[in-house]
């Protein structure tokens, strides 16, 4: 019997593959449990044409990455928080503060994509990591003292 698998199974599939198993384990075991759906004709069409729109928004998602940490990478991004005199931030940068940052210079992220190898708590350059659906590129940012 032919199915759809809605969750990766072990020695079977992968979550959205269509796989052939027995009917016995597709009826009593697969779709009771939430693991599979029937494979019909239609079933298997629609789980085409899905597939066909998620690889089409991931490209975009993966243009806009590109595009924005290319941005990035030639204007810069300056961040202004408030800091003591030592240069010590009284509370470390947050990605909502970076996406803030980035939509005034005209860039546009998600607040996902940005991840602290460390939390930066300190005026100066610091680098940050932008990763977004298996890339991963580092970014400078500055922070300044406001």
């Amino acid at each position: 019997m032919k199915v759809i698998l809605l969750k990766d199974v072990a020695k079977i599939g992968r979550r959205h593959e269509v796989a052939e198993v027995p009917d016995g384990y597709a009826l009593n075991m697969l779709i009771p449990k939430g693991l599979a759906k029937a494979g019909t004709p239609e079933n298997i069409k629609k789980l085409t044409s899905e597939k066909q729109v998620s690889d089409q928004q991931q490209a975009a998602d993966d243009k806009a990455f590109a595009d924005a940490v290319s941005s990035l990478k030639v204007s810069g991004l300056s961040v202004r928080l408030p800091a003591n005199e030592q240069g010590h931030l009284f509370a470390a940068l947050k990605a909502e503060q970076v996406k803030a940052a980035a939509a005034d210079a005209g860039v546009m992220l998600e607040i996902s994509w940005v991840t602290f190898a460390e939390p930066i708590k300190v005026t100066g350059e610091h680098n940050l990591t932008l990763e977004a659906g298996g890339n991963k590129e580092e970014v400078t940012v500055t922070v300044v003292a406001a």
